[in-house]
């Protein structure tokens, strides 16, 4: 059975939490990190550990500037909600009524979308990351390109997290408010917390002193790479911020959106946003957190019987999450500058642990023995799919045939050129190598990241190469790009 939460908090004993987050740091080859932890109102921690940029051996401290990726999801709701206590909003009105133009695949959500279904991931879209992850779409020609992408559940059935909804969002709060997403959030938010050290673009990192640099390990090895660019997608995921200003963000919402004597948003639509809004699918691997569902821009969940709110980020080079337990006055935030790592999920566990009294669990070795798991299963598949690769097959045209413009109106224009002996590709931002697999399949390989895709071209019945179908959404059947009609002639 499930611990019961402790009412009022027992002792908080952090005396060997640096050598802790040290070791975690070594076992899991990571840079660096920043750490800030909040009670009863006051930071009784706030540190840097390790490298913010390991060519340069600069350390990590409390004003460090990382990118907290989906960590802003939680600003916008906030947004949202100053907007919803003016009656300039209602979470439960058609998104229609405030954006004429917003228009998704299914005409029924065209229809009945709120603002709520947007912030709690149940429009029955799912992710379509590949539509703004490779390219340079702004925000509003995002929001357009919805209509092209196709639901894989019905609408408000079940939790498919989706970060084109929340760039709506951000839409939705200029078109309502007057003012751009960053602006409002600015003016409403930034300044009252004095968050100083917050901004909301890539190219704002380079203005910074203290500012931590991207890391990914490939082969056990660490190495740099560049900032992923958020800008199309701002109100999903884009603010930088420091561990310092962060406190300042975990206060107001651990005294229910005061600050000071001033509310800067009501309690009663704060613990609208904190409240749990649909489940999300398990399975749940752990039986201390045995269920989770998604508020509005929070998730929520009980560890050992105590309820957090919490919201992980990840995006290239960092790893992030921010998480507060309500009936304990306690919450941390963790930054790190290394993709895919669970430090920020262990270090946020260890502290409820600490308070919770009892055994300590060590989920250093939990996520360990996950991470093998997966690993495992990886090497698996790919066995599986190099048995089911033909050999012995070639293209069924000359490869010059296959070269052209494929396009998609959702997810944009796949450019195939040939070079000597071998096909490139070209989406958007990314560049790729097409490389034969077998009848008309190549493999798109990234040429800068590890990552690959299986695309097929297609023969018309006049023998000619029509277009392309590529799995841009994991959700989904592989979308279809169609040659540009002067390049079938």
């Amino acid at each position: 059975m499930p611990q019961k939460p402790v009412k009022r908090a027992r002792k908080l004993d952090l005396s060997d939490f640096d050598a802790f987050v040290k070791r975690q740091l070594r076992d899991w080859n990571v840079p660096g990190a920043a750490v800030v932890i909040v009670r009863d109102g006051q930071v009784v921690l706030s540190r840097g550990y390790g490298s913010r940029n390991l060519r340069k051996r600069l350390p990590v401290t409390p004003d460090t500037v990382f990118p907290i990726a989906s960590v802003t999801k939680a600003f916008t709701t906030m947004a949202l909600g100053m907007l919803v206590d003016e009656g300039k909003l209602d979470w439960d009105k058609p998104v229609r009524e405030y954006l004429p133009e917003f228009q998704l695949h299914d005409p029924v959500a065209t229809e009945r979308t709120t603002p709520r279904d947007l912030a709690c991931h149940r429009t029955g879209v799912p992710r379509h990351d590949r539509t703004w992850y490779y390219t340079n779409y702004d925000r509003y020609s995002l929001v357009k390109r919805l209509r092209h992408l196709p639901p894989s559940k019905d609408f408000r059935s079940c939790y498919q997290y989706n970060n084109l909804m929340y760039t709506t969002c951000g839409v939705l709060i200029e078109r309502v408010s007057g003012s751009t997403w960053e602006e409002f959030t600015t003016e409403r938010i930034l300044k009252p917390l004095g968050m100083t050290h917050t901004s909301f673009h890539i190219a704002d990192l380079g203005k910074m002193p203290d500012v931590a640099l991207a890391y990914m390990e490939r082969n056990g090895k660490l190495r740099e790479v560049p900032y992923r660019s958020l800008d199309g997608v701002t109100a999903c995921g884009s603010i930088n911020s420091s561990v310092n200003d962060m406190a300042e963000w975990l206060k107001l919402h651990l005294a229910k959106g005061k600050r000071g004597r001033k509310a800067l948003i009501s309690g009663k639509t704060l613990a609208d946003m904190h409240a749990p809004h649909v489940v999300v699918p398990g399975p749940y691997p752990h039986p201390e957190i045995p269920m989770s569902a998604y508020g509005l821009g929070w998730s929520v969940s009980p560890y050992r019987g105590l309820l957090r709110v919490t919201h992980s980020g990840g995006i290239d080079g960092f790893s992030t999450r921010l998480s507060f337990a309500p009936s304990l006055g306690l919450g941390l935030v963790v930054l790190t500058n290394r993709s895919g790592n669970p430090i920020p999920a262990i270090l946020e566990l260890s502290l409820y642990d600490r308070v919770l009294g009892g055994e300590r669990i060590n989920w250093s070795a939990r996520f360990k023995k996950e991470r093998r798991e997966a690993e495992k299963k990886e090497k698996e598949e790919k066995r599986k799919r190099a048995a089911e690769r033909i050999k012995g097959t070639r293209p069924s045209h000359p490869l010059a045939d296959y070269a052209g413009r494929y396009e998609h109106p959702g997810y944009g224009i796949i450019e195939v050129t040939r070079k000597g002996r071998n096909l490139f590709a070209r989406y958007e931002l990314l560049e790729a190598t097409l490389e034969h697999y077998h009848y008309d399949t190549f493999t798109l390989r990234d040429t800068h990241r590890d990552w690959s895709m299986m695309v097929t071209f297609a023969v018309d019945a006049n023998g000619s190469i029509s277009g392309l179908s590529a799995p841009m959404e994991p959700a989904l059947p592989p979308a279809t790009f169609a040659r540009a009609k002067q390049q079938q002639e």
